[in-house]
């Protein structure tokens, strides 16, 4: 919310200096500040989202973990499996509302719980006794601001939009898996007002639209390609 009210100065700036086409583009969790400011205000006439998420916060960092634990090639299906209940139990106790003194204690009893009885081995790469397991994993989920994208769903504010949309994500993104998030994406657009848009599954690129033969997160330190935009 923060970043949105810059991106509404920025745009209020830019208008009154004289610019007259003005659109937003942005990567990732700056993928849905774009629609947040698109909505509010009628002066930003397109934007582009980069592997920026549509489904619920909540459940695609469920399938995020899903993929990178996949990749990393070290646990067993089940084990992943049985994290990923644990992950949606623990999100489903992170409401907005709730005060975190009130939290804490619900929150450490479920993540001691699941440390010993599953003897998890994903959980123990957080951790090597239930309080560093707490202290690494349950604790986090106390940041305001997780608290809030947590239970952020995009969604609703897409099909509020007016103006065109690009949106782009690479199928090796594990970050932000283009599958599922483009289907969001295109069944959002069409209960919106928007005449023109696309959205596109890029071919052999990852979360930072690099090149890749892999969908490793170490190719993000491997690839000399980089992304970015040079307005002159």
């Amino acid at each position: 919310m923060d970043f949105k009210s810059d991106v509404l100065a920025a745009v209020f700036k830019l208008d009154s200096l004289g610019y007259n086409k003005l659109g937003l583009m942005g990567h990732s969790e700056d993928g849905l500040i774009a629609p947040m400011a698109a909505v509010e205000d009628s002066r930003i006439d397109y934007i582009v989202t980069l592997a920026g998420p549509d489904k619920a916060i909540a459940e695609m960092m469920v399938i995020q973990n899903k993929l990178v634990l996949q990749e990393q090639g070290l646990f067993a299906a089940e084990e992943i499996e049985e994290f990923l209940v644990f992950t949606r139990k623990v999100y489903s106790l992170i409401d907005l509302a709730t005060p975190k003194e009130k939290l804490s204690d619900p929150l450490r009893n479920f993540c001691n719980e699941f440390y010993y009885s599953r003897d998890s081995i994903v959980a123990k790469q957080y951790g090597s006794n239930k309080s560093q397991f707490y202290q690494a994993y349950g604790f986090s989920m106390f940041n305001p601001w997780f608290r809030w994208f947590i239970n952020y769903d995009p969604a609703p504010t897409i099909e509020k939009l007016t103006c065109p949309t690009l949106a782009l994500n690479g199928n090796m993104d594990i970050q932000v898996a283009a599958g599922p998030n483009l289907d969001g994406f295109r069944a959002a657009l069409r209960k919106s007002k928007v005449t023109n848009y696309k959205v596109l599954e890029l071919d052999s690129l990852n979360h930072l639209f690099q090149k890749v033969k892999t969908s490793s997160t170490k190719e993000y330190y491997r690839s000399p390609e980089t992304f970015f935009i040079l307005n002159s």
